[in-house]
């Protein structure tokens, strides 16, 4: 997490130091805010995640999210907005406390492929740029499976989600 500090004491500490105002301007933001009311948090932190999600996925280094948590906010929104930043791989926040409103900024720099997360309970996160033999073969050996332990019907499912995810990729890139 990175969070920023007070002034920089010498030139050295200046390079990890940003003001506020420099966050301000370094990017087009899409606002959100979290501001105590149950309905419009859990709504507007529905679109913020969305939103999130997609700058991860495009090639869009222009745009960044921006969370505000005003007063009467829940500390749990700023957990899970904090959680979710790991979760999909975003490695490049900043948690600014120093104003009157503490403001999560996402500044993430596009990544080299597609984010795709499996519809299951395993939690596994797959790169479209990973060799899907390669992801495949991980799933087979964390499981102990041999292929003749898959039905012909997993296999073929299998091959319908492989082509889809080569048809979404294709189109995120065109």
């Amino acid at each position: 997490m990175t969070t920023p500090v007070l002034p920089p004491a010498d030139e050295y500490e200046r390079k990890y130091w940003v003001s506020t105002q420099e966050l301000v301007n370094m990017r087009r933001w899409i606002n959100f805010e979290i501001t105590g009311n149950s309905l419009l948090d859990w709504f507007n932190w529905q679109q913020a995640q969305h939103n999130i999600l997609n700058l991860h996925n495009s090639s869009d280094s222009i745009s960044g999210t921006r969370i505000y948590f005003r007063q009467s906010a829940k500390y749990e929104y700023m957990i899970r907005a904090l959680s979710y930043l790991n979760e999909i791989g975003v490695r490049k926040y900043v948690l600014d406390m120093r104003t009157p409103v503490t403001t999560l900024y996402a500044l993430e720099v596009p990544q080299r492929g597609v984010l795709f997360t499996c519809g299951t309970d395993t939690g596994e996160v797959f790169d479209l740029t990973t060799h899907f033999k390669e992801a495949f073969d991980k799933l087979m050996l964390k499981y102990n499976l041999q292929l003749a332990d898959l039905s012909s019907w997993f296999i073929a499912g299998l091959a319908l989600v492989i082509m889809s995810i080569r048809k979404l990729a294709a189109s995120a890139f065109s």
